[in-house]
C-alpha cells in the first residue's frame, strides 16, 4: 500500500467518526436558537379582589422559567422575564411557621385540617392548588414585546 494510500484511509476513518460530532453540534445549536428569548413580565395578583403580598408567581414554557414575588400591594415582576407564547402559570404563598425543608407545606397543613401547635393557616393565603400546574393549569400568552399588566384575580376557595 503506497503512502498516498493509508493517508487517505486515515482521513476517511476520521472523517467518517467525526461527522456524527458534527451533526450533533450543529442540531444542538439550531434547537437553543429556536428558544424565544425572555421579555419582561409584571402585573398584581388578587386575591378574592385584594391584592395579596408573598407571592411567589412562576411563568412556565418549555424552554424557561422567570419568577417574581409580589410587594404588599401584590405588584410583582419577574426577574428574569419570560418567554412570549403561552406560559403556564403557578402561585405559591409561604406561611409563617411553616418550614417545607422539614417536611410540612401549606398543602400538608391544609390536608391536617388547618391547625398544628404554634401554626394557624392565616387569612388572605394562596390555596396550594394553585402551586400544581398539573391540577388546574393556569395559561398566560405572553406578547412578543412583554406586558406590566399580566393581573391574575385568584379565589381564596381554590382553582
Amino acid at each position: 500500500m503506497s503512502c498516498c494510500t493509508v493517508r487517505r484511509l486515515v482521513w476517511l476513518v476520521v472523517g467518517t467518526a467525526l461527522l456524527p460530532l458534527v451533526v450533533l453540534g450543529t442540531a444542538c445549536n439550531q434547537q437553543r436558537a429556536k428558544a424565544p428569548k425572555p421579555v419582561p413580565v409584571s402585573g398584581t395578583v388578587y386575591l378574592d379582589g385584594k391584592p395579596v403580598a408573598g407571592v411567589v408567581v412562576r411563568f412556565n414554557s418549555p424552554h424557561f422559567q422567570g419568577e417574581g414575588k409580589t410587594d404588599a400591594n401584590g405588584h410583582y415582576e419577574l426577574m428574569q422575564g419570560a418567554t412570549p407564547g403561552e406560559n403556564i402559570v403557578t402561585f405559591h404563598q409561604d406561611v409563617q411557621g411553616l418550614n417545607p425543608e422539614e417536611g410540612l407545606d401549606l398543602g400538608q397543613l391544609e390536608a391536617a385540617g388547618g391547625d398544628l401547635p404554634g401554626v394557624k393557616v392565616p387569612t388572605g393565603v394562596i390555596p396550594a392548588g394553585y402551586a400544581d400546574s398539573t391540577k388546574n393549569p393556569i395559561k398566560y400568552v405572553v406578547p412578543p414585546e412583554g406586558t406590566d399588566s399580566a393581573d391574575f384575580r385568584l379565589s381564596s376557595s381554590g382553582p
